[in-house]
């Protein structure tokens, strides 16, 4: 009796053990996660960008959390940066960004799908993200990374916008190995005219999306090419670039829209050397030039490199 007492405590132990470290619906755990949203009031109210970029990476002990938000204005953009280890399961690797727990600056409701981020201390910047049926997606996708937009709400310091969001949804099952060199790469959601674009251009191919909302309803449209041109540079002490566009045409005929852009307030990082300078990585607010055929703004999310 002693030894099956024995062997039962074993066999307890064994797949007491198993049990509690088995997940009952075990996630997908991919190898990263990287979820950039930015969010563009259109509301009619002073221009404002928040964008948001929540990346996590699955480790032996738990995940990797490295988010970064932003308040963009036409002043120099304040800047909220976490970078932190987090001891887990690999049950506990949350799947959305909503999911994951507080900390002193940022903070989420899972049931309400909200993010919301305190930047200095002083300034809280937050968005609510819709069911994913809200989600209009970008056609043709690439295997790895699908881009989407919708109307949400946003709060800074406690004050209700509406306008439109990007969601740049990178789910990789795969090392995602070297992603540079970029070279010269621009990235432009804008809005205009109760519609909301959005421009990427790099490594001579170019994409264009524009989603339009009819009576709620709202539809995505695409291009391969649209006409991209930088009227003005500006020299950055920092990184010993002489040419960072500080102006630019951005013209799509078959959608009848021809915007001049001034690139204001903004946040910049730096990385290694290349000829031309410290890699610059950047994002700015893009606000109308006075001689900008169609009236719109947005954010430019500008990487040199090896450009």
């Amino acid at each position: 009796m002693k030894k099956i007492a024995f062997l039962g405590l074993i066999v307890t132990l064994i797949f007491g053990a198993c049990e509690k470290d088995t997940c009952p619906n075990p996630p997908e755990n991919y190898l990263i996660y990287s979820d950039y949203f930015v969010f563009i009031a259109d509301d009619g109210g002073s221009r404002l960008v928040i964008p948001m970029d929540m990346n996590w990476e699955p480790k032996a002990s738990g995940y990797e959390k490295e988010f970064k938000s932003w308040k963009g204005t036409a002043a120099p953009w304040p800047i909220n940066y976490l970078k932190e280890n987090i001891t887990s399961t690999a049950c506990e690797v949350p799947q959305e960004s909503w999911e994951h727990t507080n900390d002193a600056n940022f903070q989420f409701d899972a049931t309400a799908r909200k993010i919301t981020s305190t930047i200095d201390g002083t300034t809280e910047v937050g968005f609510t993200v819709p069911e994913e049926t809200k989600w209009v997606k970008l056609p043709n996708p690439s295997s790895y990374k699908t881009i989407y937009a919708f109307k949400t709400t946003a709060t800074v310091d406690g004050q209700a916008r509406t306008g439109w969001m990007i969601y740049e949804r990178i789910r990789r099952s795969m090392a995602a190995g070297n992603f540079g060199d970029f070279g010269a790469f621009f990235w432009m959601p804008i809005v205009a005219n109760g519609q909301f674009y959005y421009f990427q251009d790099h490594d001579n191919v170019q994409e264009a999306c524009r989603w339009t909302e009819n009576n709620g309803v709202i539809t995505a449209d695409t291009l391969s090419s649209f006409s991209l041109t930088i009227l003005g540079t500006a020299a950055d002490a920092t990184s010993g670039r002489t040419n960072v566009p500080s102006q630019l045409q951005v013209a799509v005929p078959q959608w009848s829209v021809d915007f001049t852009f001034n690139s204001t307030g903004h946040q910049v990082g730096y990385g290694g050397s290349f000829p031309n300078g410290l890699a610059l990585y950047r994002q700015s607010l893009l606000e109308p030039a006075s001689n900008s055929v169609t009236n719109g703004y947005g954010m430019l999310e500008l990487i040199l490199e090896n450009d």
